[in-house]
């Protein structure tokens, strides 16, 4: 998949890469993006423990690909 990601802790270091699919957990949901937001506060609030290549965008909208195990309707998804 496609995704814009940070490459180094510097705030300015973002590109557009190809990178491997996530794998869910029994309580999660993948989605597929078809549109997404990026803004130049998505650079900066990146957990200090994080490996690089980093995906950002937190503002996105798509269709549900894969559903986990133990979700039984969309709110058992959210975080």
């Amino acid at each position: 998949m496609r995704a814009f990601v940070k490459q180094s802790p510097e705030p300015t270091d973002i590109a557009l890469q190809d990178v491997p699919m996530p794998q869910i957990a029994p309580d999660e949901l993948l989605v597929r993006v078809r549109a997404i937001g990026v803004g130049i506060h998505d650079s900066y609030f990146v957990p200090s423990d994080v490996s690089y290549p980093y995906t950002i965008g937190i503002e996105a909208a798509g269709s549900v690909e894969e559903v986990g195990a133990t979700v039984t309707h969309a709110g058992d998804a959210s975080r």
